[in-house]
């Protein structure tokens, strides 16, 4: 007597199986494009946090002082007053990923002793979900603080 060993899944099973794949994938996407777009946000937030940070470092190690420019929507300049003539440290850089960046009082700028004027928040946003943010806080100390996060 011979037994008939047919091994392997039915076109049911696989369908069942392909089925529930896709079900978690749908329930899982918009998580997931959510911490994307939160973390590109992160990532940038970061960027300008240290250029705010160098720019700090640089006046105090300069003695002059050294401004933070916002350029554009999406980019950013260093620059140290060399006389009367604003001369380019690093920029313009742009932000990865099209963030945008908004400044609340124009352009900082840091004095020697690592203070700051006019104090400020600089603000890290991903246009296509705006509920995405970083702000960035510069008190008159001249010490940065990161808000937010994404």
């Amino acid at each position: 007597m011979k037994r008939d060993c047919a091994s392997g899944y039915s076109a049911i099973e696989l369908m069942i199986a392909l089925a529930l794949i896709s079900i978690l994938a749908a329930i899982a996407y918009p998580s997931f494009t959510s911490y994307t777009a939160s973390f590109r946000v992160q990532v940038a937030g970061r960027e300008a946090y240290s250029a705010l940070q160098e720019a700090r470092q640089q006046a105090i190690t300069r003695g002059r002082r050294v401004r933070f420019l916002v350029v554009g929507a999406d980019s950013y300049q260093l620059q140290w007053e060399d006389g009367a003539v604003w001369r380019t440290i690093r920029g313009p850089i742009r932000l990865e990923g099209g963030m945008q960046l908004t400044s609340s009082g124009g352009t900082l700028t840091f004095l020697p002793r690592g203070t700051v004027s006019p104090l400020s928040t600089v603000t890290v946003t991903d246009p296509t979900s705006p509920e995405h943010s970083v702000v960035l806080t510069v008190p008159i100390t001249g010490l940065v603080r990161a808000h937010g996060g994404g």
